[in-house]
């Protein structure tokens, strides 16, 4: 496993709850959190 790849293992479902939280607290969703998540780990896939 590459350097960058085992870390997003870990971030997706850490970024999940802080979006959850966000939700919770502001009745929004903190989307730009998972989608820069899925920015890097495609980018990280691509390399």
């Amino acid at each position: 496993m590459d350097p960058l790849t085992e870390p997003l293992l870990f971030a997706r479902p850490v970024l999940q709850h802080l979006a959850d939280a966000a939700a919770a607290a502001t009745g929004e969703r903190a989307e730009g959190l998972l989608e820069a998540y899925e920015i890097v780990a495609a980018h990280a896939h691509t390399e």
